[in-house]
């Protein structure tokens, strides 16, 4: 199986920012941002003989946005943070299928605008100089576009937009004399109109808005600084992840199925030892990584998922105070 391609792509972007340079109680940010692309991919599919058909796929994007952003602090703890953004995308698709002989199998051309206002707001409160606590309710969205793979004119179909709207409330504290960070946060992602391949509203196998999804867990980070040799870290996560608001057409595809590319849980530890000599520094340092199992596709196949697995790695290095060099060994 061969596939050649033979792509030509060039992007431009602008961006403007303006920001406060005062020290009131309100503090702000704003910019203009602008984007144009352009992307000319001939494709052919080889599969033990050359193709017969040859897909000139041609696709112009143009992007602007306005945006701006405040923060106002009510007094030395409270503190209020409110955020908007404007964007418009527009998206110009060309395919001709050109046979081998020089005729046209097929052309299709398909021009959409995609438009959205979001927008963000945080509280965060500072309950001692060293304990701050936040929550923020934030939208965003990943534009539109086309299934650009299709091989036939009735699966190269237009993509709608997908949004979010993401939760999150934590605490961010510098406990012990500031020798210990411990930072701890609840995160809720709800999704609509997730762009997979799955059956489309006219039945056709395309890439689509297939399903929607919640997403939520929790993350927590910690670094210590245990002695003046010592220093460790850790940091602890997990992802529940369910499809929701899919069609029946797409219901074997999603229903009951754990998302692809999210582990239930991921932990990591490491510490590192800095060993004062006369003239330089002996560094040890250690750390393991545990990711749990997870699904690399749609389908969930336990052919290619990518198991549960513990990492291990440690170095141990030799650096002089007063060179531009240094030695070491490491493992992984």
């Amino acid at each position: 199986y061969h596939l050649e391609q033979d792509q030509s792509q060039k992007q431009q972007g602008y961006e403007a920012q303006f920001t406060s340079q005062h020290d009131g109680p309100f503090n702000w940010v704003a910019g203009v941002f602008a984007f144009q692309e352009s992307n000319d991919q001939p494709t052919r599919s080889d599969i033990f003989a050359r193709g017969t058909t040859t897909f000139y796929v041609e696709q112009d994007t143009t992007a602007y946005a306005a945006y701006a952003q405040g923060s106002y602090d009510f007094n030395d703890r409270l503190t209020l943070t409110l955020g908007g953004r404007y964007s418009s995308e527009n998206k110009d698709f060309n395919v001709v299928a050109r046979r081998d002989d020089g005729s046209i199998n097929f052309t299709k051309a398909m021009d959409k605008t995609w438009t959205r206002p979001d927008w963000k707001v945080m509280l965060d409160y500072d309950f001692s100089d060293n304990v701050m606590g936040y929550a923020s309710v934030t939208t965003g969205f990943k534009s539109g576009g086309y299934n650009g793979r299709g091989t036939t004119f009735a699966t190269i179909t237009p993509v709608d937009a997908e949004t979010l709207q993401a939760y999150e409330i934590g605490l961010k504290t510098t406990l012990l004399d500031n020798r210990v960070r411990l930072n701890a946060n609840y995160y809720r992602l709800d999704y609509d109109g997730i762009q997979l391949t799955a059956v489309n509203p006219e039945g056709v196998f395309v890439m689509t808005n297939a399903t929607g999804a919640l997403i939520h867990g929790i993350e927590v980070d910690m670094q210590a600084q245990v002695t003046s040799k010592l220093k460790v870290n850790a940091s602890f996560g997990t992802i529940d992840g369910e499809y929701k608001n899919y069609n029946d057409a797409n219901a074997a595809y999603f229903n009951g199925r754990h998302m692809k590319s999210s582990p239930d849980l991921q932990w990591n530890l490491g510490a590192t030892w800095v060993q004062p000599l006369k003239t330089a520094d002996l560094v040890l340092s250690a750390q393991a990584r545990y990711t749990d199992e997870y699904y690399q596709n749609q389908d969930t196949s336990r052919l290619i998922m990518t198991r549960e697995n513990t990492e291990y790695n440690a170095r141990i290095s030799y650096e002089p105070h007063e060179a531009n060099w240094s030695v070491a060994l490491w493992g992984k």
